[in-house]
């Protein structure tokens, strides 16, 4: 990918579904989500995720994606 179509992936909305969350410490929490058909990332590659839940304070917040691209879900 050029540094174009990174700056434009960065700011592509999209609405994932959720699966499940694991709690793996006091203050970690994993999130499993869906893989759209056409969503790819490199390995190491970060996010903007927006939590969509009234009981979010700060819903938009950045996290590590840490499934690997052939996989058919997303880790956070």
């Amino acid at each position: 990918m050029s540094f174009f179509q990174d700056m434009i992936a960065v700011f592509k909305k999209r609405e994932l579904v959720f699966i499940e969350s694991y709690k793996e410490s006091e203050y970690v929490y994993t999130f499993v989500f869906e893989k759209e058909k056409d969503l790819t990332w490199k390995a190491g590659q970060h996010g903007l995720f927006s939590i969509t839940h009234k009981k979010v304070k700060n819903p938009t917040k950045p996290f590590t994606i840490s499934s690997a691209p052939s996989e058919n879900k997303i880790i956070n």
